[in-house]
């Protein structure tokens, strides 16, 4: 049975609040699946470039570090998994809790800084988001997004996008601050220039390097995370 389903029969004993809640998911969801695929029905030299770039990543000395403190904090977390640890937490508000602690225990961990959590109902952006600066008056923020309708349907995707949204300020931070991880000043530049010409809501986005980036690195903590420890 998959994930989804599972959680769904989890929260089958829950509020009508939270099953309206859900159905909102279910009906975003179905408006996200149904445009990428209209994306990629006509891109498929997109899909093709951005394989060839995932082929092409080559991990840095503190991405290895940095993917086993993020895997360590989720399994201190959810040491029997994450569908099971969402089923103990009956009401919305225990699943804000805790994706704030996680958040912010994570944050803490790898040593990026987090000033302002927000669980927000519906898109910021589908999933979540991430944003250094307020665009309007240019003023540090450093603020994650996490949709709550995640928390309630797909508690691992919930995840899997903080792990991304946390990399992304690991990137704002190297190169607008100090580069504490000692990142490669060719990656550093690749994150620079993503971040200066940012590309949103066209097939474009899924080329740039920073996305490249935040969605290998979620990728490849969540496999650390469910990997068996070899004997």
């Amino acid at each position: 049975m998959d994930p989804i389903t599972l959680t769904l029969l989890a929260v089958a004993g829950l509020t009508v609040t939270i099953k309206l809640l859900i159905d909102k998911y279910m009906k975003m969801a179905d408006t996200k699946n149904a445009a990428i695929a209209i994306i990629e029905t006509y891109s498929e030299e997109v899909q093709t470039v951005r394989q060839q770039m995932i082929n092409s990543y080559q991990k840095e000395p503190y991405d290895y570090e940095m993917q086993d403190t993020c895997r360590n904090v989720l399994r201190e977390l959810c040491p029997q998994g994450i569908d099971e640890k969402f089923t103990t937490l009956k009401t919305i508000d225990e699943r804000r809790d805790f994706m704030k602690e996680l958040i912010t225990r994570t944050a803490n961990a790898i040593g990026v800084e987090i000033r302002a959590i927000t669980i927000c109902e519906g898109p910021q952006n589908i999933a979540g988001s991430y944003f250094y600066k307020d665009k309007e008056n240019n003023l540090l923020v450093k603020r994650i997004f996490i949709n709550e309708l995640y928390l309630l349907v797909n508690p691992s995707a919930a995840i899997s996008t903080m792990f991304h949204e946390l990399r992304h300020a690991v990137q704002a931070e190297s190169v607008y601050e100090n580069n504490q991880w000692g990142v490669s000043a060719q990656r550093a530049a690749q994150w620079l220039c993503s971040n200066e010409n940012y590309v949103n809501c066209t097939e474009a986005y899924a080329l740039q390097y920073n996305e490249i980036d935040a969605d290998l690195f979620a990728e490849q903590v969540m496999d650390l995370y469910t990997k068996k420890e070899e004997a």
